[in-house]
């Protein structure tokens, strides 16, 4: 959510520094949480007002969200009618996310014109203020309002977002927060604060060794705050902590999806997550993370024990496709041999288990005369197994029957190659099937010379006399 208020955004140009200042202010509060009486009673003032307009309603949402195009094309629909202070102050919003301090101030001034004593404006200024760092007069903004207001929500909110800005104040900011919130629930623009404010006192609970505080606070400031990601981060840092294993890889898992560069911190957690699940004695669970953190980049010497648990669940798995197959129970058999194969892909005797599945359906389809479909699984079973003679020699045969003559030649040509290197007799001809393929495509004296090879090559054979035969056809058609 880059840009939202509260977040990493050119909203809060130093916010690495408030953030500092934010972890050493919980210092002096602990985790246990608190009353609240640093901030002041709770909130027994007015509700500040906001817009039921369908518009404004949006154009608080795209703010809140961090949306700054949208946001700006609602604002400029409100036209400063219905309630023109809200409209200003959203405006001034905007051009906070969009870093433009004197806009910010214009506009400010501009509602603080029309309405001197709106407490929605010294709220605004004060948490517009203590973003971009100004703290003293952000201060200076909420006594100010308090004096020509009175209490309101929209004053405490802002109160409440100076304190969490403020050394040693961190733990008073969230409790008003919290009480605001609980006394005005449909105040817009607390959510982050609220987000930020939990993960900062779930931050110190965790340097406190306090983990169940920690991760209380993480599920919260996500609660409040569920797309920002340093507090999805630490929620699942939190997970982690406290043995949830599952649900950190969840999140992690998602924040890689959305473009997160994260995939080796992943491959991490999978295996750490794996190796938690061995000590639960759940070897299929570990199994699945292992399997993850190698998908994910994880050399097998990171791995470490991860390697042999994969091996063992992929023979126990390849073992039973084998009896499935022995049992005529072949589908079974080649989802088990898939399942093998998925679990360490480096086990190549289930790859060639699960290209000889795939190589039945490409010849079943084919008998049947559905030859694409033949095609496909042939295709499958050279993906899992490349060095199959057989798979090569089907494909190229299907290929062929689909007048895919270029197709066709690549993978005879690769079958007669592989055969001749590894010093193999093919129980096919497949140097005929090769030779009338390349008359097909116009190359009469490649055939030419891939038969005179052949003869010259194989000195006995079934399949001299036919070769023979096709070689003299061939020179007369091309003699005509």
């Amino acid at each position: 959510m880059a840009g939202s208020m509260f977040s990493p955004s050119v909203a809060w140009p130093r916010r690495a520094a408030l953030l500092y200042a934010l972890v050493l202010s919980l210092g002096s509060h602990g985790c246990s949480g608190g009353d609240g009486a640093a901030a002041g009673a709770r909130l027994g003032g007015a509700i500040s007002p906001r817009s039921e307009d369908p518009v404004f309603v949006a154009a608080r949402g795209a703010i809140e969200a961090g949306d700054l195009e949208l946001a700006r094309g609602l604002v400029d629909q409100l036209g400063r009618a219905g309630d023109p202070i809200e409209a200003l102050l959203l405006d001034a919003r905007c051009a906070a996310l969009a870093g433009d301090e004197l806009a910010v101030s214009r506009l400010i001034e501009a509602a603080r014109e029309r309405a001197p004593d709106d407490s929605r404006i010294f709220a605004a200024a004060a948490e517009l203020h203590a973003a971009f760092g100004r703290l003293e007069t952000a201060q200076s903004e909420l006594q100010r309002g308090v004096a020509a207001c009175g209490v309101t929500s929209a004053l405490q909110r802002a109160r409440g977002v100076v304190l969490i800005c403020t050394q040693g104040r961190g733990q008073a900011g969230l409790d008003l927060l919290e009480q605001t919130f609980e006394a005005d629930p449909g105040i817009p623009f607390i959510a982050r604060p609220l987000g930020q404010a939990h993960m900062l006192a779930g931050k110190r609970c965790m340097a406190e060794q306090d983990p169940v505080g920690a991760h209380e606070h993480a599920a919260r400031s996500i609660e409040f705050d569920p797309e920002d990601v340093d507090g999805r981060r630490f929620f699942a840092e939190s997970c982690i902590v406290v043995g949830e294993f599952g649900r950190a890889v969840a999140v992690y898992e998602d924040l890689l999806a959305e473009g997160e560069p994260m995939a080796g911190e992943l491959a991490g957690l999978c295996k750490n997550a794996g190796l938690a699940a061995l000590l639960q004695h759940e070897r299929e669970y570990a199994g699945e993370y292992f399997a993850r953190a190698r998908e994910l980049g994880m050399t097998d010497e990171e791995l470490s024990t991860g390697v042999g648990v994969l091996r063992d669940l992929a023979r126990s798995a390849l073992e039973r496709a084998r009896d499935l197959h022995a049992a005529g129970d072949l589908e079974g058999a080649e989802r088990a041999a898939g399942r093998s194969a998925a679990t360490d892909v480096t086990f190549l005797e289930a790859r060639v288990e699960l290209a000889a599945h795939d190589l039945r359906r490409g010849q079943v389809a084919a008998q049947a005369g559905r030859i694409r479909e033949a095609a496909m699984h042939l295709e499958a079973a050279i993906e899992h197994d490349p060095d199959s003679l057989e798979a090569h020699h089907f494909l190229a045969t299907a290929l062929f029957s689909l007048e895919d003559f270029a197709g066709a030649i690549d993978h005879w040509r690769w079958t007669l190659d592989t055969a001749q290197v590894e010093e193999l007799e093919l129980p096919e001809p497949v140097h005929l099937f090769l030779a009338e393929a390349l008359e097909r495509t116009g190359r009469p004296d490649e055939a030419l010379s891939l038969l005179d090879e052949y003869l010259r090559r194989t000195p006995s054979g079934d399949f001299l006399g036919r070769t023979r035969e096709a070689r003299d056809e061939l020179r007369r058609s091309t003699d005509r």
